[in-house]
């Protein structure tokens, strides 16, 4: 996620900030264990090719934009991790005025957003408005820009008997590097 805002935010419920390992996601995603009585969570090998969000996400780092590295989770952006047995819930907090270019999902899953009011850019897709209370799919292969107009809540529920917030990103996101960050070629962009 790449957020472009300054404004401090006030605490949720419990946040955490776990190590941080370098800049994005990298490396090979374990296979997901499915819990008792789940069925194991379908995913998707999704080929990722350099497009149009690259080219955002790296001017919007020119301009003082933020990457969030793995397992780390942003101040202006405060996550609350909820868990019951075989479900994991990422509830996220996003200021008005903030935008965000999300992570690359792998499976999919439900979201809702809670509060607020935001536009979506997804590519092959175009723009979409949403207001609260709202309910959606996250499809695999889905990433998403995000403007966000008002104070907004958005909610995403995995099934996994995962604790770890470093094991469970690996198994729900692409380990992807925006090719534009990674190679200096954000210097001329």
């Amino acid at each position: 996620m790449v957020p472009v805002s300054s404004k401090a935010t006030s605490g949720g419920e419990k946040m955490s900030s776990p190590s941080r390992e370098g800049c994005g996601i990298v490396g090979e995603a374990p296979t997901p264990r499915a819990p008792l009585g789940v069925p194991a969570i379908p995913t998707v090998e999704v080929p990722v090719q350099p497009g149009w969000l690259d080219e955002v996400e790296a001017r919007m780092v020119k301009i003082g934009g933020q990457v969030q590295a793995k397992g780390e989770v942003l101040k202006e952006f405060p996550v609350v991790h909820r868990f019951t047995p075989g479900l994991y819930v990422r509830e996220i907090f996003m200021p008005a005025g903030s935008v965000i270019v999300s992570k690359i999902h792998k499976t999919e899953h439900p979201y809702v957003v809670s509060k607020g009011l935001l536009y979506v850019y997804i590519e092959g897709s175009g723009w979409e408005k949403i207001q609260a209370p709202h309910t959606g799919i996250t499809k695999p292969g889905t990433r998403r820009l995000l403007v966000i107009q008002e104070d907004t809540i958005w909610s995403t529920f995995h099934p996994t008997e995962l604790t770890d917030l470093i094991e469970i990103e690996e198994s729900i996101l692409v380990a992807y590097q925006n090719p534009l960050l990674t190679s200096g070629v954000e210097e001329q962009v």
